[in-house]
């Protein structure tokens, strides 16, 4: 079982004309997204579900990548936004017959999940993308030290050529 995450791209700063929930992708965080598509597209990544947060940033994280990866099933979901290590344990804890999700967010909780799940301090930047191989047999089994990294991709905000 192959659990994926991506933290959405560099946003906006936050201002009191719109709220956090709203924020939208920077242009260096569409070229984040960019970047990290063209290293996913080489992949050759089928995903079972994807779960995104509703949030208008991830959703235009997800918006980038969507020609990258088969996606066989996308699912928005409110309880992604800005949620705990926990909450994102109860939803893996909800999966059934899939052998591939990603799962699309916010910090602080992905990097606490992906801590706690690979035993490695993990501090996902703006549009990293984690890969970890799950080393039990059901998803109600996931806890604490129960996972690897087997891929890791952090894009850079913008391209350099030095």
């Amino acid at each position: 079982m192959i659990l994926h995450f991506i933290r959405h791209a560099k946003t906006v700063y936050p201002n009191r004309n719109q709220s956090d929930f709203e924020r939208d992708l920077l242009p260096e965080g569409k070229i984040q997204v960019a970047i990290l598509a063209h290293y996913l597209s080489n992949r050759n990544l089928e995903i079972d579900h994807c779960f995104c947060s509703d949030a208008q940033r991830t959703k235009q994280t997800l918006t980038g990548l969507e020609t990258s990866i088969n996606l066989k099933k996308t699912t928005l979901n409110h309880t992604l936004y800005l949620c705990s290590k926990n909450e994102f344990k109860a939803q893996i804890e909800q999966l059934s017959n899939e052998k591939e999700v990603l799962f699309i967010g916010h910090n602080d909780g992905i990097s606490a999940f992906i801590s706690y799940l690979t035993e490695e301090h993990c501090v996902l930047q703006t549009c990293e993308y984690v890969k970890i191989e799950v080393l039990v047999d059901s998803w109600q089994a996931v806890g604490q030290g129960t996972g690897r990294i087997i891929d890791q991709f952090y894009p850079p905000a913008q391209l350099s050529f030095d």
